[in-house]
């Protein structure tokens, strides 16, 4: 009897005895106390085993309520969820929880397997490791966490369902009622497309609206990078046609469709029909792309100019005309007008020639028009004489090149010309002007006088006005050389297009070292007029929150001070799980989910190293206080005011989203600005969509 147990403080009702495993009490033998002078005692039925015994107690009776199994394993929960990733829904590491009751105190083990699931949503080979698992308790373990192998594809999937199932218990344990289970994987993946892989635009739909779509989960924000190129047929050119390299885009929490503005360069100049390639890129958390990752914009330029056919005309005296050929390009849908005028040369209108200005109509379709100039014919003994063509637009088009031609008139009278007239170049006009955006050069005509049977050679120079020499233009001189019998030349002027907001900008030409026997005429100097750049709108949307923006644009010459501070709001920081918790107090601003604002000191200044002319725009959000915006002419918010205003307090709204109200200004002004002062109160206000210019 030593080696069987005793159990002496047994309480009927309160305690319960455990039972070795794979016995339950149909297996017992019990022999309760005989003449009030035996023990309790508990067996094997089917081997005598003594199990254990009990101290004497008349009253006692064991049921089957007083025991209990030892060593049972089951599953913790009926069903179970993962993340495809191998994380929980709450991002947490685990899958699968057995849990184990009445431990004996022995190492003991059990097999779990896990299978296809059934139903619609049932998982397949492809989706998990099938492999059984044998999962083993130490002595002293009540818990067991087991990770079911997911497969992380790249497919966007419904949840579905693995089946678990424990088997083959050993060291004496059994199963428990929950012997069966579930596993749910629960698809995080975010699959973005192209909307539309082949967009349609014309040149003037500036912006051109890309659609991008979103499948898979929805409740978190989903982003990428769209980048765009030229192509290798029909290319438009970077950056002539476009400014852009990279955008970002962005899916709000449940936004399953999202757009980008795509802007192009509206230039004026006919061109076939172009293309840009743009591609998805850099995925974010747990995005790829699906079949439409890459795209064409096909833009239809509808520009139209006209031109003459030439830069040189011949006519003999008695010819009694000369005929002008003008050509039109580009987009032919419309009717287009334009002018033909004449200036003098060494042919005196009135004189030589006609010099009535022509109106020149191109109905809907016509490509081509001839004028008729009259010519002079007198008695006069002369040498040949010139006179300039000049064509300028009126209605429907832009001039292009050549705008400017020479009509030379060979005289046919007999006789010798008393005063043989000498050569001189000139600058066809005073004043030049080009754009800069879209544009690498402008074309400065100069014009042969007077004898012109000879070579002849002139350097154009360019000294700055308040444009800059090598930052706005080339400044290197250029030889000019007239061929004999040629008397117009038309030269491309290096201009330097970057990113940088400027205001129009001046360079200052003249003519030098004209070759032996060539005189400089009285126009050998002129300006050429830089066109301000096109305006530049700031959207912050490309920067995380508390980004500082400092210099961050001054490729666009733009510097802000330390305390400008790009905050996205705190609901796409709730979404987006930052750990950084500080954001904007709005639910989404002008633009997405960025805006500018600052946390220290009561106003942010923003530089413009080369200033800007005609208006500002932003929108803005300032619920609790109006704020002053002040343009100056100088840098850091010094020199003259050129604009003043005081923004009105916006909507309130209630707290979290307090600043959600944004309202739209433009501040015109006169002059060039190259500093802005923004605000009156420290933390009160959000800009956002401002634009320069």
């Amino acid at each position: 009897m030593a080696s069987i147990d005793l159990i002496a403080d047994f309480e009927d009702g309160i305690d319960r005895i455990a039972l070795p495993a794979g016995l339950d009490f149909t297996d017992l033998e019990i022999v309760a106390p005989i003449d009030f002078i035996a023990d309790t005692t508990i067996t094997v039925r089917s081997t005598g085993e003594f199990l254990a015994y009990l101290p004497f107690d008349p009253t006692r009776e064991l049921e089957a309520s007083d025991f209990v199994a030892v060593d049972i394993i089951e599953f913790s929960e009926p069903r179970f969820q993962t993340r495809e990733d191998g994380l929980d829904p709450n991002g947490e590491y685990r899958n699968v929880t057995l849990k184990r009751s009445n431990p004996s105190g022995q190492v003991v083990s059990v097999t779990l397997t896990p299978s296809n699931g059934t139903g619609n949503n049932a998982a397949t080979a492809a989706d998990y490791d099938a492999a059984p698992i044998a999962v083993i308790f130490g002595p002293n373990e009540f818990e067991k966490t087991i990770a079911i192998p997911i497969t992380d594809d790249n497919l966007v999937e419904d949840t579905e369902t693995i089946a678990l199932s424990l088997s083959a218990p050993m060291g004496g344990a059994r199963l428990g009622a929950q012997a069966t289970s579930e596993l749910e994987i629960i698809d995080q993946d975010i699959e973005i497309s192209i909307g539309e892989t082949i967009v349609f635009a014309d040149e003037s739909d500036t912006p051109v609206t890309l659609t991008f779509t979103r499948q898979g989960q929805l409740d978190r924000v989903a982003t990428a990078i769209v980048a765009f190129q030229e192509t290798t047929r029909l290319s438009a050119t970077f950056p002539a046609d476009f400014r852009n390299l990279a955008l970002p885009i962005r899916f709000a929490v449940g936004e399953t469709t999202t757009t980008l503005d795509f802007p192009l360069v509206n230039d004026n100049q006919p061109e076939a029909v172009e293309q840009i390639e743009f591609r998805l890129t850099a995925p974010g958390d747990l995005v790829h792309f699906g079949m439409n990752d890459r795209g064409f914009i096909v833009i239809n330029d509808l520009d139209t100019d006209v031109v003459l056919s030439q830069t040189q005309y011949e006519v003999n005296e008695a010819a009694g005309s000369v005929t002008i050929e003008l050509l039109r390009r580009g987009n032919l849908d419309r009717e287009t007008r334009v002018l033909l005028s004449t200036t003098d040369g060494t042919a005196i209108a009135g004189e030589d020639f006609r010099h009535d200005a022509i109106v020149a109509t191109f109905a809907a379709g016509e490509s081509r028009q001839f004028l008729e100039i009259p010519i002079i014919d007198d008695a006069l003994v002369e040498d040949s004489e010139q006179f300039n063509l000049i064509l300028s637009a009126i209605e429907g088009a832009t001039i292009g090149v050549p705008q400017i031609a020479r009509v030379r008139i060979q005289d046919n009278d007999l006789g010798i010309p008393d005063n043989p007239t000498a050569s001189t170049i000139a600058f066809a006009t005073s004043n030049y002007v080009t754009d800069e955006d879209g544009n690498t050069s402008a074309t400065i005509t100069l014009v042969r006088d007077g004898a012109i049977d000879s070579t002849a050679r002139v350097q154009l120079d360019l000294a700055p006005g308040t444009a800059t020499a090598n930052i706005d233009y080339d400044n290197t001189s250029l030889a000019v050389t007239f061929d004999p019998g040629e008397t117009l030349k038309q030269i491309a002027v290096p201009i330097l297009d970057d990113l940088r907001l400027e205001p129009s900008e001046t360079i200052q030409l003249s003519l030098s070292n004209a070759s032996s026997g060539i005189t400089l005429g009285d126009r050998r100097s002129a300006t050429l007029t830089i066109a301000a750049s096109d305006p530049i709108t700031l959207d912050f949307e490309e920067y995380d929150n508390l980004t500082a923006v400092t210099d961050r644009y001054s490729d666009r010459g733009l510097s802000f001070s330390r305390n400008a501070l790009v905050i996205s709001s705190a609901h796409r920081l709730i979404n987006d799980r930052s750990d950084n918790k500080f954001g904007g107090n709005f639910e989404t601003s002008a633009s997405g989910v960025n805006a500018l604002a600052y946390g220290v000191d009561d106003h942010i200044t923003v530089n413009i190293a080369e200033g800007f002319e005609s208006e500002l725009s932003f929108d803005y959000a300032s619920p609790f206080f109006t704020h002053d915006v002040v343009i100056f002419d100088g840098l850091n918010a010094s020199g003259n005011i050129l604009a003043k205003t005081t923004l009105a307090e916006t909507a309130q709204l209630d707290f979290p989203s307090a600043y959600s109200r944004f309202e739209s200004t433009t501040i015109p002004f006169e002059g060039i600005a190259r500093s802005i002062r923004f605000g009156s109160h420290t933390n009160k206000i959000a800009f956002d969509n401002i634009q320069f210019g």
